[in-house]
């Protein structure tokens, strides 16, 4: 884990900054303009001076020409509470594999790609001098095991150290995201930006609940589905025994090209209804592979998915 990134990798990082659509009431100043007005050196605008006003923010120069009173208004630069929740869940952990069932070394897994996504979104945070949370989604539908990075740079050996350590907090199993999504919007205190980042594969199928429950209650939801290719567009042919990975059912099938067909189509309307719910309800998406570079991913997708500049 934490090969992940090299020095030259984590400055172009530093480029890029995290967007919300909405403002948060920060406790601390950071890299990060508000349309609140506060005391910064940034002007913003003028205002009628009124009894109470601090009398070192008139502007002198403009009572000279206009014989009235102005106090001048700054832009406050505060922090963005971003809370990035992974799910954990044994989907997540699925990898293709060979013909003797060995998974394919070629590309990452899904909890690989969700992780680094997770440590570079932390990074960007962290370097703006957001307030930057880690989620794990657990799988007994609680808000899972949490750590509070604070700010700053320094703070992002601790995040690569809990995402390595990810076994030890869950193990993979199902995760019912629309009850974890829930909890964590029930215990949080500070609203803020979360990035939601998993498969959305769960028994129940209704994710949507969950990030509605968030939306309510006044977070900014950003959603990153990850997929395996594999997932998309399968290859196995003839007679299989099929697994279920978050559950416990089993069933023999055999599979043609007819069954690929119909199976693909299914995940396409799984996938548009996916891009439908999040145009809806003006919910950032992108849709992550495993075989794409993450390096291109990470600062060229994501930015023109709007969610990051």
């Amino acid at each position: 884990m934490t090969g992940f990134f090299d020095s030259a990798f984590l400055a172009r990082l530093e480029q890029l900054s995290l967007l919300s659509r909405r403002s948060f009431g920060g406790q601390q100043r950071a890299e990060r303009r508000s349309r609140r007005r506060g005391s910064s050196l940034e002007f913003a605008d003028y205002r009628d001076y009124a009894p109470g006003d601090d009398l070192r923010r008139l502007d002198w120069n403009l009572y000279g020409r206009l014989d009235r009173f102005y106090v001048k208004l700054f832009e406050e630069e505060e922090e963005l509470p971003i809370h990035i929740l992974i799910d954990d869940s044994a989907s997540m952990r699925w990898r293709p594999t060979d013909e003797r069932g060995r998974p394919i070394a070629s590309r990452p897994g899904k909890f690989d790609l969700a992780r680094r996504l997770a440590a570079a979104l932390a990074y960007i945070g962290l370097a703006h001098l957001d307030h930057v949370h880690l989620h794990w989604l657990s799988t007994d539908g609680s808000a899972g095991r949490a750590l509070d990075l604070g700010r700053g740079k320094a703070q992002f050996h601790r995040a690569l150290e809990f995402l390595t350590r990810a076994d030890e907090f869950n193990g993979p199993a199902s995760v019912d995201l629309t009850r974890a999504l829930r909890r964590f919007g029930g215990t949080v205190r500070r609203r803020g930006l979360v990035l939601l980042v998993s498969d959305l594969l769960e028994p129940t199928g209704q994710y949507t609940e969950g990030i509605e429950f968030l939306l309510y209650n006044g977070f900014e939801v950003q959603l990153l589905h990850v997929l395996d290719p594999a997932e998309l567009r399968p290859s196995l042919l003839g007679d299989l025994r099929l697994a279920e990975v978050e559950g416990q059912g089993i069933i023999d099938v055999t599979a043609d090209e007819s069954l690929l067909r119909e199976y693909e189509r299914s995940f396409e309307v799984f996938l548009a209804s996916v891009e439908r719910f999040a145009r809806q309800r003006q919910v950032a998406y992108i849709r992550g592979l495993t075989d794409v570079p993450f390096e291109d991913f990470a600062l060229r997708a994501l930015r023109l998915a709007g969610m990051l500049k």
